[in-house]
């Protein structure tokens, strides 16, 4: 029996798709084997992954509404009204914020590519955060920080670092400034930074890293449900 509905899946995955094409570019109009083509396809193929897991965990949640707590299977209008607000929450409501993530995760990830082609003029990047009342204080922190590019920090503290997060990395030639408290404050809250976030979409090619929340599942499941996205990939793209 499949682990996914292959149309929450697919819904999932074009909303994700579209935001890959909205910062990068569209794979099919792309130049092959150019540095957006590359980073558009390991993206996509990212995005039918995360869209597995996650279409597998709400229709997992949906099958436990099938009985009631006494072990009896709920009429089909029982049924419909406890998963309506279910299906309202996966497919609109945290599939809008996934969205908007994935645009800010792949402008991101497109950056690093530019960052990475001109590393020799400059070799630091710079972590700037929006100062403005409203941001974390963590990222606050980092405000200023100053490391070069090559340095393991941006393995897990290259932005978006969580949900709506607004910090961005300019590219510079300033010298390396700050690591001292980056370092204070990466290794306090890392590995426990927002999970999906301790990871670098640029370097790792990702929208979303295997720490998200979607992932929580067992070897055989997780197995499984990777091999349902890549045939569902496949024959979307066939």
């Amino acid at each position: 029996m499949s682990l996914i509905d292959p149309a929450i899946w697919e819904l999932n995955f074009r909303s994700l798709e579209d935001a890959i094409s909205k910062s990068v570019g569209d794979v099919t109009k792309l130049d092959f084997g150019s540095s957006d083509q590359v980073l558009a396809t390991a993206l996509r193929e990212n995005a039918a992954v995360f869209s597995a897991f996650k279409a597998h965990q709400e229709k997992a949640t949906l099958i436990k509404l099938l009985l009631d707590d006494a072990g009896v299977r709920r009429s089909w209008n029982d049924f419909k009204k406890l998963a309506g607000p279910i299906t309202e929450t996966y497919n609109k409501t945290w599939l809008e914020t996934e969205y908007n993530q994935a645009v800010s995760n792949a402008e991101m990830a497109k950056k690093w590519d530019g960052f990475s082609e001109n590393a020799d003029l400059y070799p630091n990047l710079e972590y700037r955060a929006v100062d403005d009342g409203h941001a974390r204080p963590d990222h606050l922190a980092m405000n200023g920080m100053v490391a070069p590019i090559d340095d393991p920090i941006w393995d897990t503290w290259y932005p978006p670092n969580d949900w709506g997060c607004r910090c961005s990395v300019t590219q510079t030639d300033k010298p390396v400034a700050m690591v001292a408290v980056a370092r204070i404050v990466a290794k306090r809250i890392a590995p426990n930074t927002a999970a999906g976030f301790d990871f670098n979409p640029g370097k790792d090619k990702k929208l979303f890293a295997e720490s998200a929340g979607y992932f929580n599942q067992d070897k055989k499941t997780s197995k499984a449900v990777n091999k349902e996205a890549s045939t569902l990939l496949k024959n979307l793209d066939a």
